[in-house]
């Protein structure tokens, strides 16, 4: 057993984990392994296939890259029995599949008919951090969940094509006011009132054990947004009140379809100051982050990327987020800028 812990210590130390003043050691490991088996599963993307062998891309199927994550988490969940608190079939199978999206929707990996190969490298640097992506496997480099990055400080930016980075995860480049300030502007104002079985408004509280949507409109809220269907064939209209009586305009499906109403949502309750703001609390170089409302995708996104899940049911893995504390000051900051708050909560809270 010593010379798995001294095994475990190394690959932390390798990939900059640091371990929390107050973290329990079930966490530390989980944390260790999860980054373990992400890095894997990508270096996966360089096996040797027989069937690529004269082709001039690397690519391995979708099942390989996966079955690797499942490899790495089922042989130190074996190995660790504390592991096992966390990780059962089902959520190695979970995790597999969180990691393999996570890194896809990042532009971490291109996807081929059933295949993936690695994306080319590119980096974005902030004050604090350059974060890195396709970068060659032999460069170290740090890793918060499943991201890797370098610390700006360490001038270790060889990379042939730094972009910025919102370009390099496809980031919103304006603030959240401004885009709902165009948002309304933008609008075909039609007078009048809607009134369809199925109608839902959304909510502010839209917290994880809150729904986002309810059946009366919000009386706090100028400004907003409803929806009239069920699952993903609704239909999203932007509406308003105010002396002229009560305004609506339909949108269009690009702006809304896969979550994509979160960056209109995000937008227009910042815009009117009731978007919650994200709780956090520093337990050493560990940050633990509690979502109190769902980024719009591609935020969320690069958020989960570049932390781990505190917790592994279906809603909190997105809403309870664990970060080096580098990493999360850089995204933070940046964050900031575009609108999105964050308050420090006490030590027993978040």
């Amino acid at each position: 057993m010593e010379r798995c812990e001294n095994l475990l210590n190394k690959i932390a130390e390798a990939f900059n984990i640091v371990r929390g003043d107050q973290e329990n050691e079930c966490d530390w490991v989980f944390r260790i392994v999860y980054s373990l088996a992400a890095r894997m599963g990508y270096a996966s993307l360089w096996d040797l296939i027989e069937e690529n062998e004269d082709t001039d891309e690397q690519s391995v199927s979708i099942e390989h890259f996966k079955e690797r994550i499942k490899e790495i988490l089922y042989a130190y969940a074996s190995i660790y029995k504390q592991l096992r608190v966390k990780i059962n079939r089902d959520r190695i199978d979970m995790l597999s599949e969180d990691i393999y999206d996570t890194y896809l929707k990042t532009g971490n990996l291109y996807h081929q008919s059933y295949r993936v190969l690695a994306s080319c490298p590119v980096s974005a640097t902030t004050e604090r951090i350059t974060f890195c992506r396709g970068y060659p496997l032999e460069i170290n480099q740090s890793v918060s969940g499943a991201g890797t990055y370098l610390l700006s400080e360490n001038g270790q930016q060889e990379e042939p094509k730094a972009i910025s980075l919102q370009e390099m995860f496809q980031l919103s480049e304006v603030s959240l006011p401004t885009y709902a300030r165009q948002l309304v502007k933008s609008q075909q104002w039609k007078s009048g009132n809607i009134s369809v079985l199925g109608m839902e408004y959304l909510s502010v509280l839209g917290k994880m054990d809150r729904e986002y949507w309810r059946s009366e409109p919000d009386a706090s809220l100028r400004v907003s947004l409803l929806r009239i269907g069920y699952g993903g064939d609704c239909v999203y209209y932007i509406y308003r009140r105010g002396v002229e009586g009560f305004q609506y305009n339909e949108l269009p499906g690009w702006q809304v379809v896969d979550g994509k109403y979160l960056q209109l949502a995000n937008a227009l309750l910042a815009f009117q100051g009731k978007l919650p703001p994200a709780s956090y609390r520093k337990d050493g170089n560990r940050i633990i982050v509690h979502i109190h409302y769902l980024y719009p995708p591609a935020e969320q996104k690069f958020f989960e990327l570049y932390s781990w899940p505190l917790t592994l049911d279906k809603k909190g893995k997105y809403f309870y987020r664990v970060f080096q504390r580098d990493v999360f000051i850089a995204i933070k900051d940046m964050f900031e800028q575009l609108g999105y708050q964050f308050v420090e909560a006490g030590s027993n809270e978040v």
